[in-house]
């Protein structure tokens, strides 16, 4: 008690008030926390068992028009649309070579014109590097990782001897 003698009822009352300020806001900080763990839990809850990445039932969309709308979906791709349009980027049937090529030369073409969201089309390269065609005997460029990788060599190529 020697060291509150320093400070007179009115400090001491206005710390306490602080404190109790600092209290509650800590509690509905936790109850925020607390919501939001919940909300994640429900969430993974009712995720559990995704779609499979490669359906069993194809849908068969003619080769101009997949294009259009991996175009689209690239055209509305930036910072702030990223993440809702990743699982439509990550649904891209990309099961045969034709596709890959394609899409990788479009979102090489993208990043190319566009440089202010390099990185944006960095990730989504990056969530569809594993994506391979769907045949008995693929090629050593049968994932999109490897398609891209050539282009970028092939382009480099091009820039070094003309």
């Amino acid at each position: 008690m020697k060291h509150l003698s320093c400070f007179t009822v009115g400090t001491l009352l206005s710390i306490w008030q602080t404190l109790e300020i600092a209290i509650i806001y800590s509690t509905q900080q936790e109850k925020q926390i607390q919501l939001l763990r919940n909300s994640i839990l429900k969430e993974k809850i009712t995720n559990k068992n995704p779609p499979p990445e490669h359906p069993t039932t194809v849908e068969i969309i003619p080769e101009n028009e997949y294009i259009k709308q991996v175009a689209e979906i690239l055209n509305g791709l930036n910072p702030s649309t990223f993440v809702k349009l990743l699982p439509k980027i990550k649904a891209l049937n990309l099961n045969t070579e034709e596709r890959l090529s394609e899409v990788s030369k479009l979102l090489y073409e993208k990043a190319v014109e566009d440089p202010n969201f390099s990185l944006i089309y960095a990730k989504t390269c990056q969530c569809l590097s594993l994506k391979k065609q769907s045949v008995s005997n693929p090629t050593d460029a049968s994932n999109f990782r490897a398609m891209l990788l050539a282009r970028c060599l092939n382009e480099f190529d091009k820039a070094s001897t003309g």
